[in-house]
């Protein structure tokens, strides 16, 4: 059961590091997005802004990115979204997936939840019909688990009910009266935690208290400057093969990140995940298997020339602001980067912020002839 907790714990990690780039790709300029209570969408729906307003109902999935994302309407299906802020109210029929810094649930989930943040909520009238995987800084469960509940936190509070058993690993642990686990409650912690008289336990508290191992190993840096100069030197043999077959690739690709930075990074976002999945379930089939390896081609080498996207948006950034007329502007920007992913605590945020960047352009080049659209990001092709 510990392993399991720690594979979700895991998934759950990954999820909040491609999350926290969102906040750094938002654009100066303010952009609201807004489904009416009276509308109604069908099939699977892409919204993307710094504010979504999510008030009517979608009969599909959601796919929604952005800073502040209020969902109050219905969603009969799942909801995979990525936030600074999220709010979930509205009866969601699905699952839902989401990364943020702050996630409240205010309504009824029918599946399963999985989530990573730093502060979670589930207010009294949120209901989740499935099980809870949950991976933040700090977790507050005033309403209702059907299923059970595995989660990793730094503090933990339980006042509501979780019908099956719980599985945590915390720092702080709090179960106040009125609190009621259907089953087992078991939790890895430095401390004790703290479960009042009152609290209704169907089944066995377990303490197991945290080993904390302290080793002196020396760990030798996976980066050298071999490797820095083979990858630059593969980075600016595809650069001028490209450019020599077709002189404004590379301007075109960098394009849409010009035009509306938010949508071209929301929907790589989207993309760095969903892509390597949809290909998979693609290939399990004959028919489908050109069709995913296709797709995971094109994959890889827009993951792979995401720097020299990102490099010639940011030199276009920096040239214009700073009047800077360097006709070798974009190598100087792509060896800081390239140097960049490779700093140690903020490295991968640079690399998620790139990628993301990257496969948005792509995207937008591919399908939407190398602009992305002034209006909102709903329902691409």
């Amino acid at each position: 059961m510990e392993n399991k907790i720690r594979i979700a714990v895991g998934v759950l990690l990954l999820l909040g590091f491609i999350m926290l780039p969102v906040g750094s790709l938002m654009a100066a300029e303010r952009d609201v997005v807004i489904v009416g209570t009276d509308e109604t969408r069908e099939g699977s729906t892409f919204l993307a802004g710094d504010e979504v307003r999510m008030e009517g109902t979608v009969n599909g999935d959601l796919y929604v990115a952005g800073d502040t994302i209020s969902i109050t309407g219905s969603v009969n299906g799942d909801i995979i979204g990525f936030a600074r802020d999220l709010m979930i109210s509205g009866p969601v029929k699905g699952d839902v997936r989401a990364g943020a810094q702050k996630i409240r649930f205010r309504g009824p989930v029918a599946g399963s939840v999985t989530v990573a943040c730093e502060t979670l909520h589930f207010e009294k009238q949120a209901a989740v019909g499935g099980d809870v995987i949950a991976g933040c800084s700090s977790a507050n469960v005033d309403g209702l688990i059907n299923g059970s509940l595995f989660a990793a936190a730094g503090d933990f509070f339980l006042s509501g009910s979780v019908n099956r058993n719980v599985n945590i690993s915390v720092g702080t642990l709090n179960v106040a009266d009125g609190a009621a686990v259907g089953g087992n409650l078991t939790y890895i912690s430095s401390t004790e935690g703290f479960i009042a008289p009152n609290a209704k336990i169907d089944g066995e508290v377990v303490w197991k208290p945290e080993k904390v191992e302290v080793t002196a190993t020396k760990q030798k840096s996976p980066w050298s400057i071999k490797g820095f100069l083979i990858s630059l030197v593969g980075i600016l043999i595809i650069y001028w093969l490209a450019k020599k077959l077709r002189p404004q690739i590379w301007d075109q690709l960098a394009q849409p990140a010009r035009d509306r930075l938010l949508a071209t990074g929301g929907i790589g976002l989207l993309l760095l995940i969903s892509t390597p999945i949809l290909a998979i379930l693609a290939m399990i089939t004959i028919v489908g298997f050109p069709l995913g390896l296709i797709i995971l081609i094109v994959y890889g080498i827009l993951l792979y020339i995401s720097k020299l996207v990102a490099s010639i948006y940011l030199a276009d950034v920096l040239r214009i602001k700073y009047n800077l007329e360097r006709p070798w502007l974009w190598f100087a920007v792509l060896v800081v980067l390239m140097l960049a992913v490779d700093l140690p605590y903020v490295g991968w945020i640079i690399s998620v912020a790139v990628l993301a960047l990257g496969l948005g352009c792509g995207f937008y080049t591919i399908f939407g002839g190398g602009s992305a659209p002034t209006g909102t990001l709903d329902n691409p092709a």
